[in-house]
C-alpha cells in the first residue's frame, strides 16, 4: 500500500508541478503562469549550464555558474574569493529571472550576510544581465560591473554577459529592399538607360546638338503643360457656362420691329 501511494504521489507531482530547468529552483510562491514564464526564459539560455564565469579584479575573483552549483558547496552558484577565502554570494535554490525581447536578468539570492557598511545585516545577491546579441563576434563575453551597495532595493554583485547563442523572442527582420524600393530602382534604371541611349542616338544618328539631343524633346517640353491640363481636368469640377451667341445684324436692314406688338396696342378709351 505504501509503495502504491508513493507511486501515485510521484505521478501526481510529475503531472501537476512544472519541471525546473537544470538546478535552478524558482520561488515556490510564484503562480503556475509565472513559473512557466520563468522556465521559458531559462530555456533560452539552457546551453550556458556547463559554463563557469571566472572574472578577476584587482581585489577579488568571482566565479558564477548558470543554474548549477559547485560540487563541494551545496546550492552555491556564485562565489567571491579573496585571499583564498571563498564567500557565497548567491545560491541556485533562490533563483529569480525576468526578461524581455532580447535580454534576461538572472538573480541568485541567499548569499552570505554583510557584516559591515551600508548593507550590514542583509544577504548578498548576484545579478547577471544577459544580453542576446546574435551579431556578436564572440560566442560568450562577460565582465564584472561592480558591487551595488546602496541598499535600494538590495545590495548585489552585478555581471554583464553578451551571449550570441540565446534566441531572441523577436523575429529578426530580413535585410533587403522592399518591393517599393525595388520598383523605384527599376524605374530609375530604365529611365537612365532610355535617356543615355536616346541622347547617343540623337547625337550620332540625327546630328542633334544642344537641347535637341534629349529624346522626345517636344514631349518633355510640353510635359508641364500636360500636367497642368491633367490637374485641371481631375481637380476642378466647376463647369464653364455656355457663352451666348449673337447674330450679326445686316447693314441693309431697317429698324427692328418690336417683338411684343401687344405692348403697342393703344389703350381702350
Amino acid at each position: 500500500m505504501k509503495i502504491g501511494a508513493r507511486l501515485l504521489f510521484g505521478l501526481f507531482y510529475f503531472l501537476h508541478v512544472p519541471p525546473s530547468w537544470s538546478q535552478c529552483h524558482l520561488d515556490p510562491g510564484l503562480s503556475v503562469e509565472e513559473q512557466n514564464r520563468s522556465l521559458a526564459l531559462l530555456q533560452r539560455i539552457s546551453s550556458l549550464s556547463p559554463i563557469l564565469l571566472d572574472v578577476k579584479t584587482s581585489n577579488a575573483t568571482y566565479k558564477v555558474h548558470f543554474c548549477s552549483s559547485f560540487e563541494a558547496k551545496e546550492n552555491v552558484s556564485a562565489l567571491k574569493i579573496v585571499s583564498n577565502q571563498e564567500t557565497p554570494i548567491g545560491r541556485v535554490n533562490v533563483t529569480s529571472v525576468i526578461g524581455g525581447d532580447d535580454w534576461l536578468m538572472l538573480s541568485y539570492g541567499g548569499g552570505a550576510m554583510y557584516d559591515s557598511g551600508v548593507c550590514n545585516g542583509t544577504q548578498s545577491r548576484t545579478q547577471i544581465m544577459i544580453l542576446c546579441d546574435p551579431d556578436a563576434l564572440e560566442f560568450l563575453k562577460w565582465k564584472y560591473m561592480g558591487e551595488h551597495t546602496l541598499k535600494d532595493p538590495a545590495c548585489f554583485y552585478s555581471f554583464e554577459v553578451r551571449y550570441r547563442g540565446c534566441p531572441s523572442s523577436v523575429t529578426p527582420q530580413k535585410a533587403g529592399l522592399s518591393g517599393t524600393s525595388i520598383f523605384l530602382l527599376l524605374l530609375s534604371t530604365g529611365f537612365l538607360v532610355y535617356f543615355i541611349v536616346g541622347v547617343a542616338y540623337m547625337r550620332s544618328v540625327r546630328g542633334a546638338r544642344g537641347a535637341q539631343q534629349i529624346p522626345n524633346y517636344n514631349l518633355w517640353k510640353r510635359f508641364g503643360a500636360l500636367q497642368a491640363d491633367g490637374c485641371n481636368f481631375c481637380c476642378r469640377c466647376e463647369e464653364e457656362g455656355e457663352e451666348m451667341e449673337y447674330c450679326a445684324i445686316p447693314s441693309n436692314v431697317g429698324p427692328m420691329e418690336s417683338q411684343h406688338r401687344d405692348h403697342d396696342v393703344p389703350l381702350l378709351q
